[in-house]
């Protein structure tokens, strides 16, 4: 019987290996596979004594070939990636800002009234309140460009206060939604986003959007609602290449 080696990823940055058809002790070796030319750069992850399967072996998310070798015995290459357990940059970015405005505590909206949702108008908001979601733009290039490795990538982060409006009230809301952006503005103007991994957020950088805005409520709800909103614009480096 040839030997031969299957992986499983088991979605935690670890894999099962298994070994079988060994007639001798041996080692199971990966190499990170890039999608660059040139050798693959081979490391040994785990010594067997005999066939079968290995604890959960802890390996950095990235795509991988993996062998298995015993005596004069080279298994079958397998191609598995382990996938990163961390959500995408992206959604981080997003969370980590809500986060930051919940800490703001702002005048009448507090931390408990900021939600991060993929649209504004969503008929289970209470108002007044902070609504953050992703916007329709798109990534734009860091300043810096980033290093050989590492590219620099601003992710942007919608962040809209809003409130009821309503006739009776006339201008009587102006000073909440001025004081509610200049706190939001100066929370994220220029300023680390920590919290974030697998990439360093290297600042963050405010995209004003409109200072005062009305539009229609949600659906079934009879008032309209007023807001103001700016772009947080995540800036983070972050790997690149294949699997990163």
């Amino acid at each position: 019987m040839a030997l031969t080696l299957s992986v499983t990823d088991n979605g935690d940055s670890t894999v099962g290996l298994a070994v079988a058809g060994g007639t001798a002790s041996g080692v199971v070796r990966a190499a990170a596979f890039t999608g660059r030319e040139g050798p693959l750069a081979w490391a040994d992850v785990w010594t067997f004594a005999a066939d079968g399967a290995s604890p959960p072996v802890a390996v950095p998310p990235a795509h991988y070939v993996w062998a298995a070798v015993a005596g004069g015995d080279v298994s079958p290459p397998v191609y598995q990636s382990v996938a990163d357990p961390a959500p995408a940059l992206a959604e981080q970015c997003l969370r980590q800002v809500a986060a930051r405005v919940q800490l703001l505590a702002l005048p009448r909206i507090g931390g408990t009234r900021v939600y991060v949702r993929a649209d504004v108008l969503d008929a289970n908001l209470s108002y007044p309140c902070v609504v953050v979601y992703p916007p329709a733009e798109a990534e734009t290039p860091g300043p810096d460009g980033g290093t050989n490795t590492r590219s620099d990538w601003g992710h942007p982060v919608r962040v809209v206060a809003v409130d009821r409006k309503h006739p009776s009230q006339g201008d009587a809301i102006l000073p909440d939604f001025a004081q509610w952006r200049q706190q939001l503005f100066r929370a994220f103007d220029r300023e680390a986003l920590p919290g974030v991994s697998g990439g360093a957020v290297l600042q963050t950088v405010v995209e004003p959007g409109p200072v005062l805005r009305f539009f229609a409520s949600a659906p079934g709800k009879e008032y309209s609602l007023a807001a103001t909103e700016l772009t947080v614009r995540c800036v983070a480096r972050q790997p690149r290449g294949f699997g990163s």
